[in-house]
């Protein structure tokens, strides 16, 4: 039976506002990992579902007993923040009632008060530290600073645009919690410079504030799952739903998007009373990584298979604000696949006109697209550890990130819509094995690869992965042996000294990093040896890396307990 019928309905109910009102229902909640409020917000998505008549299954986990390299991780709530400089001139420089990025994410509470210094490394802080400003974000710096006596510590981003306060957070596990002592908050950038301008002109800056939050044992994981038609091969629709109140565009953008989809297929489907064709649909919602790999080591668990996956983050932006391009960001070569090719061909005719570039006509804007070599940075990771195909259509680069500055004003819900209809249209058109398809989609990514190679060496290593592993990794007990690397687990399992400081080093000056891990964890996994390791890394990530770092990154897997 034709589905045709049904996507012509589906596209008749996009409506921007409807997605507006869902998008200020879920951006209402601080969904800090670990909250109270996370739990409301899963609470939220499960009510908006079923008040349309959407079947809903919640499927519950805990921080506690994460899934496999994850670190075990505390509850904790916010209330209130705010920090003040007193001297030499008196200002807000942030707090909760100007943005809920103003308090570190799981900073403990507290009062301080103190003199200003700028730390950059753990190895230069003074004895005499009292407040610390620093823009080194990781709990490894924040123990360090506690350690030495700090009674409170400033974050801010370098990279970041200069009014926006950051989003932070420590994320500590349980058994770190007697260490977490010393209030944390984010400045923005051009406090923080400022504050520094004062200190090296040898002043004085004083500044006092306090940090309302509350500890407490680990709480549960909810995963939110809607599914449509029936049959164990699925088609996977996700976004995470976590972050901070009133940040949209990562992720309200795709979790709003996607709860506004089920609903309308839903409704489509009662109307036009159309089956599916065989076909089965799962629309899921999650907290980043904690979630969606403890549900698909559910699920494969249980017997399901997975054809292909496409995940929903930073959809829906106002590209000529936020500076940013829609990304189709593919999974790694050897998982090339049917439904890639479907999925490209669908959202290359579907959304762009004029591939690349920010092409306007009479009818319509055109989003700016591109197709992309796989990177990691969301939930298409945790498919992909476990060799299942995965796409992310994600905006980026966008000036915005993780700052107080992703408001709404920033969403376009049309652009977001496009987007998830496209997602939507693709699941439900999808037929396995058409060879076809996939043959000139594989010519297509190979010879546009090859083409963006920077050298000619990386171009022939290039075509040689191709030819060898395109498509090719079949590893069934992935779903027992596999989990997601995380740089936590690394540090606090790297049990001699001079490694952990490498690794930490590592993971500070390399933005590749998550990338590699994720996709020398895929490979090892599935039967690849080390020698063909380091070829097989470079023809994914588009440069030779140095040998220390790759030994590295050798190392790493051997604290996962991987060998290839």
């Amino acid at each position: 039976m034709s589905v045709a019928p049904l996507v012509k309905e589906v596209k008749s109910r996009l409506e921007p506002l409807g997605l507006a009102k869902l998008v200020l229902g879920l951006s209402s909640y601080h969904r800090i990992q670990g909250s109270r409020e996370m739990l409301e917000a899963s609470d939220y998505i499960r009510a908006s579902l079923e008040e349309s008549g959407v079947e809903t299954s919640v499927h519950t986990f805990n921080y506690g007993d994460p899934p496999k390299w994850l670190t075990p991780l505390t509850g904790w709530d916010l209330h209130d923040g705010a920090a003040y400089i007193t001297n030499p001139y008196q200002k807000t420089i942030t707090s909760v009632r100007m943005t809920w990025t103003a308090v570190v994410a799981h900073s403990p509470p507290g009062e301080f008060s103190g003199d200003v210094s700028y730390v950059e490394s753990d190895e230069a802080i003074p004895d005499d530290v009292e407040v610390a400003l620093t823009s080194n974000r990781s709990l490894d710096m924040y123990l360090r600073l506690a350690e030495k006596g700090a009674r409170a510590i400033l974050v801010y981003r370098r990279d970041a645009v200069p009014e926006g306060i950051p989003y932070v957070g420590l994320f500590p596990p349980p058994s770190e919690l007697p260490k977490m002592k010393v209030p944390a908050l984010s400045v923005s950038r051009r406090e923080a410079d400022r504050i520094r301008w004062h200190i090296a002109r040898g002043e004085r800056v004083k500044v006092e504030g306090f940090v309302k939050s509350s500890y407490s044992d680990p709480r549960d994981v909810k995963v939110l799952s809607a599914e449509f038609g029936d049959g164990s091969n699925e088609v996977h629709l996700t976004a995470h739903y976590c972050h901070p109140r009133g940040m949209v565009n990562d992720n309200v953008s795709g979790a709003a998007t996607l709860l506004f989809m089920a609903r309308v297929l839903n409704e489509s489907l009662k109307k036009t009373r159309c089956g599916l064709g065989g076909r089965k649909l799962r629309f899921v919602w999650f907290p980043e990584h904690y979630g969606s790999v403890a549900l698909i080591r559910k699920i494969l668990g249980e017997g399901f298979e997975v054809s292909g996956v496409l995940n929903l983050d930073m959809i829906g932006e106002k590209q000529w604000m936020t500076g940013s391009i829609l990304n189709f960001i593919r999974p790694p070569i050897a998982l090339l696949s049917n439904f890639e090719a479907h999925a490209f061909r669908n959202f290359y005719s579907g959304i762009n006109r004029g591939w690349g570039l920010p092409v306007l006509n009479s009818v319509k804007p055109s989003m700016r697209f591109d197709i992309r070599p796989y990177v990691a940075g969301s939930d298409h990771d945790s498919y992909i550890v476990f060799g299942i195909p995965a796409i992310s259509l994600t905006n980026w680069p966008d000036r915005f990130y993780h700052t107080s500055l992703d408001t709404i004003d920033k969403l376009s819900p049309i652009n977001a819509l496009k987007v998830g209809f496209m997602a939507l249209k693709t699941a439900l058109t999808y037929t396995p094995g058409d060879e076809s398809t996939l043959r000139r989609y594989s010519g297509f990514v190979q010879g546009l690869d090859c083409f963006r190679a920077k050298s000619s060496a990386l171009t022939t290593l290039r075509g040689r992965v191709y030819a060898r592993l395109s498509g090719s990794l079949r590893c069934w007990d992935l779903p027992r042996r596999s989990g997601l690397p995380s740089s936590q687990y690394l540090l606090r399992n790297a049990e001699d000294v001079d490694l952990h400081a490498r690794i930490k080093k590592l993971l500070s000056r390399a933005s590749w990093v998550s990338t590699a891990l994720i996709t020398a964890t895929l490979y090892s996994l599935c039967g690849v040896n080390s020698k063909d390791l380091m070829r097989v890394l470079t023809a994914e990530l588009g440069f030779k890396m140095r040998e220390d770092d790759y030994l590295l990154i050798t190392k790493c897997m051997e604290i996962l307990g991987i060998s290839s």
